[in-house]
């Protein structure tokens, strides 16, 4: 979910439709409590909403998964982040001024990819294997963070610093990181 300034709030998910396939939704829900609701597809055969996030000038975002990682702008497809993400893995997007940062996890969940507009930002091979937790956040001198766990059976943490890890912790998960500058 992302809030705009004057209080709309955007929520992505997925419902079923007539067919039984899993098909992207996005809700828009004004500050007076009205409601609309808008089928994001592809085409493919189902789709999954991932992440939401408002550029500078108000446009909605929304990454989903179906034959590939999907991209929208305004409920309209723009193109394919990448055609092979890790299936029901978590992917993130976020704004720094005009610049879009997508965060996912890539098939086989051994490398995280971050993507900044449309190259590789970051690309960090793991192999104990990684799984992306958090969108990209901002320090104020324009260092780079996120989070990420292990894909294995011991559970640990990570946070990353400009595409490098900076700390781990053991048997813990992250679920929310923010940047105190």
């Amino acid at each position: 979910m992302t809030v705009a300034s004057d209080g709309t709030a955007y929520v992505v998910g997925y419902s079923w439709d007539a067919f039984s396939r899993y098909v992207a939704r996005l809700w828009t829900v004004t500050k007076d409590f009205k409601i609309s609701e808008q089928t994001l597809f592809d085409g493919g055969l189902e789709e999954h909403s991932r992440d939401v996030a408002l550029d500078p000038e108000g446009n909605v975002w929304v990454l989903t998964e179906g034959k590939g990682l999907n991209l929208y702008k305004n409920g309209e497809f723009v193109r394919v982040v990448d055609d092979e993400p890790d299936s029901n893995k978590d992917q993130f997007i976020s704004f720094q001024g005009n610049d879009m940062y997508i965060v996912t996890t890539k098939e086989g969940q051994k490398e995280i990819v971050v993507y900044k507009n449309d190259k590789v930002f970051y690309d960090i091979t793991d192999t104990g294997g990684l799984l992306a937790k958090s969108k990209l956040k901002f320090s104020e001198n324009g260092e780079t963070y996120f989070a990420a766990e292990s894909g294995s059976q011991k559970a640990k943490s990570y946070v990353f610093k400009n595409g490098i890890k900076l700390y781990t912790f053991d048997g813990s998960i992250l679920y929310k990181m923010e940047v105190v500058n």
